[in-house]
């Protein structure tokens, strides 16, 4: 089961190519709202101020993506497992790999795929913003850190902020990694998409609306603190490792019948 042969299948795939190259217009149109400030004594925020995950814009589109993600990984990454259940293209696979590789495989690439998907999208907005706004110093949490101690995430993360924006984007892309393994587990399991859309959505919902939410744990520089973000992140990984598993078992379970 070669990654070429997978990769060659999301390219030639209208849809899923509409939506990766959204997904990087994005990372690129996000850091425009604020080319009106450079003329102006330099009084636009500093690159690591600027880019998507520290949302200092407040624009649209980290709602856009963050909010929808499972969907676009699903529809990028997993959606080709309900086809191939639907044309029975399944069978030849797993007649040819075996069936735990198939799944192991097809798990595996889930993670891959939405890892290297989301990381390479933000470390362009990530270097974008390092070449578009070089020497520029605004900084929209300059009064706030005042008010912390000085072991406070948010104070450490001001002192670091190119470390932070890049353990930030990695965390996130890991985390969009195991939502793409998730949703590939569900894929096989449920096998039709008026199930397996909603379902995925509704796990990201409830990740999204607890506290912590895990919206907040992917964003940095904010005002909360470390135990907060590791809690946040250690619930959503959890729960993507449980419904891996879940997801699995039940696969297994029902090749068995």
């Amino acid at each position: 089961m070669k990654t070429t042969y997978y990769f060659k299948r999301i390219i030639n795939d209208k849809v899923k190519l509409c939506i990766i190259l959204l997904l990087f217009f994005i990372m690129v149109a996000d850091l425009l709202p604020q080319l009106q400030f450079l003329p102006v004594g330099g009084r636009a925020y500093a690159p690591d101020f600027s880019t998507f995950l520290s949302n200092n814009l407040l624009t649209q589109f980290l709602f856009f993506v963050k909010w929808f993600l499972p969907l676009w990984l699903m529809l990028v990454v997993s959606d080709d497992i309900m086809e191939d259940y639907t044309t029975g293209y399944r069978n030849i696979l797993i007649s040819k790999f075996g069936r735990k590789k198939y799944m192991r495989v097809t798990v595996l690439r889930g993670f891959v795929f939405s890892f290297l998907l989301i990381f390479i999208a933000l470390m362009l907005n990530f270097l974008l913003a390092h070449i578009i706004y070089k020497g520029c110093s605004g900084s929209i949490m300059d009064e706030v850190v005042s008010t912390f101690n000085k072991n406070h995430l948010l104070v450490r993360s001001m002192e670091k902020p190119t470390q932070t924006n890049l353990i930030y984007i990695f965390a996130f892309s890991v985390l969009s990694g195991l939502i793409g393994a998730g949703n590939s587990a569900l894929a096989l399991a449920i096998h039709k998409r008026k199930f397996t859309y909603p379902l995925a959505f509704f796990i990201w919902f409830i990740l999204i609306n607890i506290s912590p939410t895990i919206l907040t744990a992917t964003q940095p520089f904010v005002e909360y603190d470390l135990d907060y973000v590791l809690r946040a992140f250690i619930i959503s990984v959890s729960v993507y490792i449980i419904v891996i598993i879940a997801a699995y078992v039940k696969e297994r379970k029902y090749a068995q019948i």
